[in-house]
This record gives C-alpha cells, sequence and structure tokens, in this order.
C-alpha cells in the first residue's frame, strides 16, 4: 500500500495520516465520479468523515465572508464555485480565475493581499498578547506590594525587624 502512496507522491506521516500534495481545485468545473476506494479514504480522512456524517464539505481556512462582509452576492457566487475560504480564492488557478468572471483576478489579488496582511498582524498580536500578559503580572505584582505594605503598617514588631535588616 504505501508503495501505491509513493507512485501518487504521497507521504505517509507517523500518526498514520497520509498527505498526497494539494487537491484543493476550487472553481474547476472537471470532477472525476467513480466508487471510493480504501486509498480514497485513507488520503481523505477528513473529507470522508464529513461525507459519512453527511457533513458539507467545507475546508479550514478564512471563511471568504471576511473579505467581503457588504458583499453577500460574491460570497454566494464563490460558493457556487466551491470557493469557501480566503486562501482557496487565493490560489485559484486560471479555470477558476475564468470561471469568477469579470473581476476575478482582481478577488485573487485581493486575497493573496489579505493574507500577507494577515500574516504581518501575527507578530503584532503576540506583541499584545505578551503585554497583556505582563500588565496582569504588573497588577498581581503590585497588589501583593500593597497587601504586605498594609501588614506591615498594622504589625508594629514586623516593621521594626524589616528596617533593622535594612
Amino acid at each position: 500500500m504505501s508503495d501505491d502512496f509513493a507512485l501518487m507522491g504521497g507521504t505517509v506521516h507517523p500518526d498514520g495520516t497520509v498527505s498526497m500534495g494539494s487537491d484543493a481545485q476550487p472553481g474547476e468545473r472537471d470532477q472525476m465520479i467513480r466508487e471510493v476506494t480504501d486509498l480514497d479514504r485513507m488520503r481523505f480522512p477528513r473529507q470522508w468523515q464529513a461525507y459519512a456524517n453527511q457533513q458539507e464539505q467545507v475546508p479550514d481556512g478564512t471563511p471568504i465572508a471576511v473579505m467581503f462582509p457588504q458583499d453577500p452576492q460574491i460570497c454566494d457566487q464563490m460558493r457556487g464555485l466551491k470557493v469557501h475560504t480566503v486562501e482557496q480564492l487565493a490560489g485559484l488557478g486560471e479555470e477558476g480565475i475564468k470561471r469568477l468572471g469579470m473581476g476575478g483576478r482582481a478577488y485573487v489579488e485581493r486575497a493573496k493581499a489579505f493574507l500577507a496582511a494577515a500574516s504581518n498582524m501575527k507578530g503584532a498580536h503576540e506583541m499584545q498578547r505578551q503585554l497583556e500578559a505582563q500588565t496582569d503580572e504588573i497588577a498581581t505584582l503590585k497588589a501583593a506590594l500593597d497587601r504586605l505594605q498594609t501588614e506591615l503598617a498594622a504589625n508594629p514588631k514586623r516593621r521594626r525587624a524589616v528596617q533593622e535588616e535594612d
């Protein structure tokens, strides 16, 4: 069986999952209709599970509606072409771009720019998270210091002992 994967350019991972390159071809008209094989079930476990559970086949990624919040008709058009995510839109091939119609190439470029901007923001989000963690830590330390100062003020013997240590 692993010879079959090698012939198809696939990789069997230590956890038992299989990757076969990119099978995402949104916007394409061509479809292959045939019986499902065991190899297909291993190659596309997430998709097979969704099919078995009668769930819609929607890939992981940023929903297309994020890019077009004011234009639901564009989102509907994209979904009709099986383009559900910004990542799919950015990766459309020529056939998919043609099927988008007028403005299709501009949509693809907009998706690429969106993903580039999102990638650049990862560092900013991490810095924001670190700043928030530091702010929380400072607040905790200030509260502890306030408690200690209150305790020292209430206990004169302890205050003298601390002053003698200095």
